[in-house]
């Protein structure tokens, strides 16, 4: 019997998702981010980044996933989500929270800058600067890089520049 990752473990997920969140706390996340994340809600400055690797595999797999919906998520964007999910699951260091926040990750299915931008708030401008290659290699991979993906790979790194300047700021 072949098994086949990007079929399995997000029908798992999916399933798993629906038995175990209730539709209260859908409605909660969707509430509190509808008012802005935490994050908006900080004064000017930076925040402690999270260093976990856990962490940023998490926040790595939500820029991935935000950048291979803009276009509807292909069989190969899938493959490679699958193979960064798969790894998330696998680390002893990502805990129970990370596995209810990647649930809530997959579920979303909106496009927005703003719902990913809560995740990359908390990691630091190396990491990144090296997420960029990340999204890239996803946009590429369904044979090129569309309209929409390159005006959300523009607008991280606007981002990215915009978090290079906060910290400058900050330092002096």
């Amino acid at each position: 019997m072949e098994f086949r990752i990007h079929n399995g473990i997000l029908h798992s997920f999916y399933h798993v998702y629906r038995q175990n969140v209730s539709d209260d706390y859908s409605e909660w996340v969707k509430k509190q981010r509808a008012q802005g994340s935490y994050d908006d809600r900080l004064p000017k400055g930076l925040m402690t980044h999270i260093q976990n690797p856990a962490y940023v595999e998490l926040v790595r797999i939500a820029l991935c996933y935000y950048i291979a919906k803009l276009d509807g998520v292909s069989d190969d964007e899938q493959e490679i989500l699958d193979g960064m999910i798969e790894g998330l699951l696998d680390d002893p260091r990502g805990g129970s929270e990370f596995r209810a926040e990647l649930r809530m990750i997959l579920a979303d299915k909106g496009t927005k800058f703003e719902n990913v931008k809560r995740y990359l708030n908390r990691i630091d401008t190396t990491t990144l600067e090296e997420f960029k290659n990340d999204a890239i290699q996803i946009a590429e991979t369904t044979g090129g890089i569309t309209e929409n993906e390159q005006q959300a790979i523009d607008l991280y790194q606007q981002f990215i520049e915009e978090r290079k300047k906060l910290e400058e700021e900050s330092a002096k």
